[in-house]
């Protein structure tokens, strides 16, 4: 079977997925992960400008949460189309 891939994308998917096997990745997750939780707290929230920052933090820590796996899941469909 013959496979043709982008060498552009596939040096992106690489370059990723080497980022995510570091420690500081993981570190960084971990220190995400603590302050979603402590975020999600929103009856602290006084105003409802106060709430939709505090909407705005968890959307961005959720994608960044959530990045891993749509690289992964991208990628392997990457990997699939090319086999095409």
């Amino acid at each position: 079977m013959t496979t043709h891939t982008d060498p552009e994308l596939e040096r992106y998917y690489n370059s990723l997925i080497d980022i995510f096997l570091t420690e500081g990745w993981k570190s960084l997750l971990e220190d995400f992960t603590e302050s979603e939780e402590s975020l999600r707290d929103l009856v602290t929230c006084k105003t409802e400008k106060e709430l939709h920052y505090r909407q705005g933090q968890l959307d961005i820590i959720g994608k960044l949460l959530r990045f891993e796996d749509g690289i992964k899941n991208s990628y392997e469909d990457f990997v699939n189309d090319s086999r095409l």
